[in-house]
């Protein structure tokens, strides 16, 4: 525990397993992780837009979505799960994650990771934060006009 008095309230636990379940915590991504994976889903996205042949889209959409998904969710567990504490108990190393998670699993922590790092509490602080910075612009003088009035009557 640090200084602060105690772990990330955020903080979700996950059961996985194939035959024997395993309690794993999933933890916030840190903004460094998050740029990692939003950049991933930009790269779903643009390759979905390319497409050409747009009678297919969802079946693109899907394939692309799984290729990427494929390619990185070793790396996007070790951003959200602790495997020295948790999961070096039943895997073999990291790359063997996968063999001890159903799809179920595995959607219910793509679920938490979504939730935790991109959902609503995320979307309110966000919306708000928009909302204080176009109030407090509003706000702000036209200095440029301030300057010409004052010349205009005279004053320095």
């Amino acid at each position: 525990m640090n200084e602060a008095g105690g772990l990330n309230p955020r903080k979700r636990e996950v059961q996985v397993g194939i035959r024997e379940l395993h309690t794993v915590s999933i933890w916030p991504l840190s903004f460094g992780d998050e740029m990692e994976v939003t950049d991933s889903f930009i790269e779903i996205i643009n390759k979905f837009l390319a497409a050409k042949d747009l009678d297919k889209t969802e079946i693109l959409f899907v394939t692309v979505l799984i290729d990427v998904v494929k390619k990185n969710i070793h790396r996007f567990l070790k951003f959200v799960t602790d495997y020295e504490n948790e999961w070096k108990e039943f895997c073999s190393d990291e790359k063997d994650m996968l063999k001890h998670i159903d799809n179920c699993q595995l959607a219910d922590i793509v679920g938490i990771i979504v939730d935790v790092n991109f959902g609503e509490d995320l979307r309110k602080k966000a919306s708000s934060l928009i909302k204080n910075v176009s109030e407090a612009i509003v706000e702000i003088p036209d200095l440029e006009e301030e300057k010409t009035e004052k010349s205009l009557s005279g004053e320095q």
